[in-house]
């Protein structure tokens, strides 16, 4: 019986795809599919399969599959859901190894004849050498392989250390061009919809191997076998941050019309999350990321314990609320720390507490914000420091000053320092504030 990582390869690492149902016409998936797997650069072959045997952007096309000169690694099927199963069944005479099925329209309908042709699939894939991602899916995405998700063309060519499992075909494209555009690059980003063969447990135990994943991010939204899922993170030790779609009435009927799934209930993940320590929960796309982003710039911290710098007033009690909601502790100062913090606020109306209260979000002199942080680093109980910023009202220049001293800090003391610049204008400072947040994201971490 082969391992998991024989069976996988080929979905990304072949020498050469074909694509059943490349068409000429823009709006067909096949189409569309086609012009992203050739603009990203994939150097292998690519042989289109369309019935009229018309060249496509160039590409010679064959009208069946058995036509093609040499074995197949990949097949890309994107007829409709009607031809699909006859599809698939050409794959597993032709002895295809692996096969990523995009067509949707299968038991998410809740028709009951696509519903048998997605059981019809599954029993060929299982009795057969030929396995399925998907059906109703997005493809993958895997830099080193030179494949891309539907669309992708433009997805950077560079690998990196984060992977990427989404049900959702959208999640998975919308979440890979956010953190493109903060710098992350990814090992392999897997869009799997329905998972009528290749599970979510088959992908997280070949991930578990895969030497250039350090970290996984996964959207899950139904599991066909629970138990096979929880022997897999079981057997992990790479963290998992997870945004579990359908916790609701309402989003687990949302999610059985998306991918086919009723989702578990919200009980069994809440035990699932307190029993395995390295998957972290998110409630949302913009959540999983920012984790992301944390479990990747920041040193872990000692505890629990939270000190807040920055301009005070509400936002330093809505940071002192959520903190409390996340189980993190805001604790008063010591009297001596307090003396010494005291001594180095900027002016009258600064407040020597937690929240230290600067008063200002250019904090006047950056010696006063570098001698604060130094302060509150080098107190044993304090873990972490969350440092509030308004963006728009900072100057660049005393935007840098204020950089310079928080990536000097952390390359000398490693300590975890969470920067959180707001921006209070929708306007002309926007493109400002984007930059200021791409900046510090590159020297701390910034939300």
């Amino acid at each position: 019986m082969k391992n998991i990582k024989e069976i996988l390869n080929p979905f990304f690492y072949p020498k050469n795809v074909a694509i059943i149902g490349a068409s000429t016409k823009p709006f067909k998936f096949g189409n569309w599919f086609l012009k992203a797997l050739i603009g990203f650069g994939y150097k292998g072959d690519i042989y289109p399969i369309n019935p009229h045997g018309i060249d496509i952007y160039g590409l010679k096309s064959f009208k069946k599959l058995n036509d093609i000169p040499e074995p197949v690694d990949l097949v890309y099927i994107t007829v409709p859901a009607s031809k699909t199963l006859d599809s698939f069944i050409e794959c597993v005479e032709e002895g295809i190894k692996a096969v990523i099925i995009l067509t949707a329209g299968f038991k998410e309908t809740g028709d009951p004849n696509f519903i048998e042709v997605e059981n019809e699939l599954s029993r060929l894939a299982k009795e057969s050498k030929t396995r399925i991602i998907g059906p109703n899916c997005f493809g993958v995405y895997c830099p080193e392989g030179g494949l891309t998700l539907l669309p992708g063309e433009n997805f950077s060519k560079e690998t990196g250390n984060v992977a990427l499992l989404s049900q959702s075909g959208g999640v998975a494209v919308e979440f890979t061009r956010l953190a493109h555009t903060y710098g992350m690059n990814f090992s392999k980003v897997i869009s799997y919809g329905n998972a009528c063969d290749i599970s979510a447990a088959d992908l997280i135990n070949y991930l578990a191997d895969d030497p250039q994943t350090k970290i996984i991010a996964g959207y899950f939204e139904g599991m066909k076998n629970g138990g096979e899922f929880l022997k897999s993170i079981k057997n992990m030790r790479k963290p998992l941050i997870l945004w579990k779609g359908g916790l609701t009435e309402a989003g687990s009927r949302a999610s059985f019309s998306h991918t086919g799934y009723l989702a578990s209930k919200p009980g069994i993940w809440d035990g699932i999350f307190k029993q395995f320590p390295n998957i972290i929960k998110a409630d949302s796309l913009q959540e999983m990321f920012d984790t992301l982003i944390a479990m990747m710039k920041l040193p872990p911290p000692s505890g629990k314990n939270l000190a807040v710098v920055g301009g005070g007033g509400a936002i330093g009690v809505a940071l002192s609320d959520m903190a409390n909601r996340m189980n993190l502790n805001v604790p008063k100062l010591r009297p001596s720390v307090k003396s010494e913090v005291k001594k180095n606020l900027p002016f009258d109306g600064s407040v020597a507490a937690n929240p230290v209260d600067l008063g200002n979000p250019v904090y006047r002199t950056t010696t006063a914000f570098k001698n604060i942080l130094h302060i509150l680093i080098n107190d044993p109980t304090i873990n972490i420091i969350v440092n509030d910023q308004i963006s728009s009202h900072i100057e660049k220049s005393d935007f840098r000053s204020l950089k310079r001293i928080l990536k000097k800090i952390r390359q000398e003391l490693n300590f975890p320092i969470v920067v959180v610049l707001r921006q209070v204008s929708k306007k002309k400072d926007e493109l400002d504030m984007e930059e200021k947040h791409r900046d510090a994201r590159d020297s701390y971490l910034s939300y």
